[in-house]
């Protein structure tokens, strides 16, 4: 790889995690328009490693991208969070099941760490902080199955929603810690073997469906 490829690739990683970062922080609405123009400008960049980021980003599904109006933010409707339920019930029921053949004790103190650090984090002001270590817990749960197929299903299905699941109302600022506390021991204690309850229930329980 040459020199200028190797520039190339380290701006788009840059660019790509600038507007994540955006994003997770609330600088970036739904349905608002994204300038290649203004990012290029922003980076002091050409505009093609720019393109090549937020291409990236439509396939993580943060984005979305339309001939005549160019890349626009996903604007997720109440519809959507009911679709993406749907499929992240079958999908991290499936994730939890494999992993819990293969965790290791080490994954499950980890786990515990992630976990007292999110619930610590579930505060107004600590908003984007928690959706990150959110997105950070549920991944390493996801990579605990060994299918990088389904992980990459629920990135996808997943990172969308925990990054703009405030806007419909799904990130509740006001959600008890306890609570938080007890959907995700849950998933350790399913990983752990130390709760009769499903793989299946157990994410009913963190999305307060019923069991």
């Amino acid at each position: 790889m040459t020199l200028q490829a190797i520039r190339s690739v380290s701006i788009r990683h840059s660019v790509a995690d600038a507007v994540r970062a955006a994003l997770r922080e609330g600088h970036l609405k739904p349905g608002e328009n994204i300038s290649e123009v203004a990012l290029a400008t922003q980076f002091e960049v050409s505009r093609g490693p720019v393109r090549e980021a937020l291409l990236v980003l439509v396939e993580e599904g943060l984005l979305t991208h339309e001939p005549n109006r160019g890349f626009l933010v996903i604007d997720l409707s109440a519809a959507d969070k009911e679709h993406i339920a749907e499929l992240r019930l079958l999908l991290e029921s499936r994730a939890l099941e494999r992993g819990r053949e293969r965790v290791t004790p080490a994954d499950l103190a980890r786990l515990a760490e992630m976990k007292d650090e999110l619930v610590g984090l579930f505060k107004d002001s600590e908003r984007p902080a928690r959706d990150a270590m959110e997105i950070a817990f549920h991944g390493y749960v996801w990579e605990l199955s060994g299918n990088p197929w389904l992980v990459n299903a629920l990135k996808r299905t997943m990172i969308p929603l925990f990054i703009f699941g405030r806007y419909l109302g799904i990130s509740r600022a006001s959600m008890d810690p306890a609570l938080a506390d007890q959907q995700h021991q849950l998933y350790i204690d399913y990983l752990a073997r130390k709760t009769r309850r499903s793989a299946e229930q157990c994410v009913r329980f963190h999305l307060g469906q019923p069991l």
